[in-house]
């Protein structure tokens, strides 16, 4: 049997059945859709932004379906950087199969997360229902929890779909639970799980909402006062607080579990991720407890959004901040244990368990408005709660209160929608927000490069810099930014800088090597160079094509045959098959056999080099090159 379901006052039964309480209401779940498409539409046509670059732009593994296999057994492939070890092939697998059916701009990208956002405020409107909310209030908590601003975030960076794809899994799995469909919610789970590790939580949100279940009938608000509170049975098998026919479900679950864990281990994700953790497990518990202000206010008055948000790591104990957040996170966990025979008790529990992966597993990033998107549904659970308990007797009361409150929220995400339409625009509205915070400050100077705007990002640099002097990141992108103004000894210094403070970095090592050939003429140390970023990273195919030119001017022509044939191979490994880049590289390839007397596959590389370097204007002395060393080829 399903659960039992509370029937609203005055409902009339249907084939058995309380009007209203077991199906979806359609009308308001088709307007959460129209809202949907009116509060995000106009950000489909906004850009990548930030960790989009790495793991879908330039990310080889996503340009051919055949590698689905692989996304589930490889983590590497999460990435087009060698350092990019993420375990979540769901995601990969979404993402190759947005670029092999609506191609690589990031338009149907956004349009998937969009979808999956409406799909996740549907469920939390239907998990409502099972929470003892009324139809209205179930809509009203869809419906605010897909306005929410914080929620502008996942649904307009496309590298939240792992937040919003394990999210609709994990709802869509106690939705399913709910439903006496326990094999289908335990497949939901293991998918969640292959999205993101903090679905690794759902057993015990799922005991948590049966509680809820449970307990629901004690007295909840209603909309028509005259009838009273409604009375709700318990559900089907719950015996002396335990839900007897969904133990095996528990177990089920908790398998699920312990094979992800074993998953990970086996992929060297787990150590992987261990032995980049930015912080102590004791600063991050006092961090992470300071957070708990960051995230109400995130929720009760989200005015100062931003992709950086302004947040310090808490050094110790003492502190008076997390002294008081401490007192406020046990304030609320003992109401909400008062609280627990009721829906704002199990809710704010829910949350705080929604939340905890995150917080108890130190990250580069302190706090997040995606990180915090499953947690919000409990609060806006308890906000739906409250109102629908509103002046029961002045309905007109309680609609201009949705009203108001729904609008303003929308307001406020459209009114943020743009800044996530534009890269600079981003990173200046980090940057305003949070002006000490050297990661915005940094991230604004690339954006000011790619803009155009040198002068300016060299300020946000060197103010970047001077907030976190440590920051290896920091000095590649001035390595990058000193290149390009002709500062050749500062960019070699800034690159060396960053080497000295992470040496894993396979781009800085490209980045160098590049500069000792073009700019120093030294083939020795740039070969090294490039060697070292192909031993990080073998798959870094301008890597090897430069290794190749290092190699020529050193004389070894066989070892730079060889590198030029393995930088051919894949066209894949490069930006796009048809890069002028891998034009060059067929150039390069075609003029070394044909010094080396091999004039038949001199010609074969040399007609590749012409049709890819050919359709690019800039690439037309190249082009031309080819051309002529072809002529001579075929003579």
């Amino acid at each position: 049997m399903p659960w039992s379901r509370t029937a609203e006052p005055g409902g009339e039964r249907r084939g058995g059945r309380p009007a209203g309480t077991g199906a979806w209401c359609w009308p308001e779940w088709l307007a959460v859709v129209a809202l949907a498409v009116v509060v995000y539409g106009p950000g489909l046509a906004g850009p990548f932004h930030y960790d989009d670059l790495h793991s879908i732009v330039y990310n080889p593994h996503l340009r051919t379906l055949a590698n689905l296999p692989r996304f589930f057994f490889d983590p590497a492939t999460f990435s087009g950087q060698a350092n990019g070890f993420m375990f979540r092939p769901l995601v990969v697998a979404s993402y190759a199969l947005n670029r092999a059916l609506a191609g690589p701009d990031p338009w149907s990208f956004r349009l998937v997360n969009l979808v999956l956002h409406a799909g996740c405020a549907l469920l939390v409107g239907r998990l409502a229902r099972e929470w003892g909310l009324t139809r209205w209030a179930a809509a009203a908590a869809a419906a605010g929890f897909l306005v929410h601003p914080a929620h502008v975030e996942p649904a307009s960076y496309i590298s939240c779909r792992s937040d919003l794809l394990a999210a609709f899994l994990m709802l869509a799995s106690l939705w399913l639970a709910t439903q006496e469909r326990p094999v289908a919610a335990v497949l939901a789970m293991a998918a969640a799980l292959l999205a993101k590790e903090v679905a690794i939580v759902l057993p015990a949100l799922l005991w948590l909402t049966h509680r809820a279940a449970a307990t629901r009938g004690n007295r909840i608000a209603t909309a028509g006062a005259a009838a009273g509170p409604a009375a709700s049975l318990p559900p089907a098998g719950w015996r002396g607080g335990r839900l007897a026919p969904s133990r095996w479900l528990y177990g089920a679950m908790g398998g699920i579990a312990l094979v992800y864990v074993a998953g990970l281990w086996a992929t060297r994700f787990l150590a992987s991720s261990a032995a980049k953790a930015p912080r102590g497990l004791d600063t991050q518990a006092w961090t992470q407890v300071k957070a708990v202000v960051y995230y109400l206010m995130l929720f009760v008055a989200p005015v100062r959004l931003s992709v950086e948000p302004a947040f310090a790591v808490a050094q110790r104990v003492a502190e008076p901040a997390v002294l008081a957040s401490m007192a406020l996170a046990a304030s609320l966990a003992y109401w909400a244990w008062q609280g627990r025979h009721r829906v704002p008790g199990w809710a704010l529990l829910w949350a705080a368990v929604a939340l905890a992966p995150a917080s108890l597993v130190p990250l580069n990033i302190l706090v997040s408005e995606r990180r915090a998107y499953l947690a919000l549904a409990g609060l806006v659970w308890i906000s739906a709660w409250a109102w629908q308990g509103l002046q029961p007797r002045r309905p007109r009361l309680r609609l201009a209160l949705a009203v108001v409150a729904l609008v303003a929220a929308a307001a406020l995400s459209v009114q943020r929608n743009p800044v996530w339409a534009d890269d600079l625009a981003l990173w200046q509205d980090a940057a305003a927000k949070g002006p000490q915070m050297h990661r915005a400050r940094l991230n604004l100077a690339l954006a000011l490069q790619r803009a155009g705007q040198t002068e300016a990002a060299l300020r946000e640099l060197r103010a970047g810099l001077a907030l976190d002097p440590g920051y290896a990141d920091g000095w590649a992108i001035a390595g990058t930014l000193l290149y390009d103004r002709g500062d050749v000894d500062g960019a070699e210094a800034a690159y060396r800088r960053a080497l000295a403070l992470n040496p894993g970095v396979a781009g800085v090592h490209h980045n160098l090597g590049n500069l000792l050939l073009s700019q120093r003429h030294d083939a020795l140390q740039a070969a090294a160079a490039y060697e070292q970023c192909l031993r990080l990273d073998p798959g870094f195919a301008p890597a090897r094509n430069n290794l190749g030119q290092a190699y020529e001017s050193l004389g070894r022509w066989e070892d730079a045959r060889v590198q030029y044939r393995l930088a051919v191979a894949d066209p894949l490994a490069w930006d796009s098959p048809v890069d002028p880049e891998l034009g060059g590289a067929w150039l390069n390839l075609g003029r070394l056999e044909l010094r080396l007397g091999d004039r038949a596959r001199a010609a074969a590389a040399l007609r590749r080099a012409v049709d890819l370097l050919a359709p690019d204007p800039a690439m037309a002395a190249y082009a031309a090159q080819a051309r002529n060393s072809l002529a001579e080829a075929e003579r």
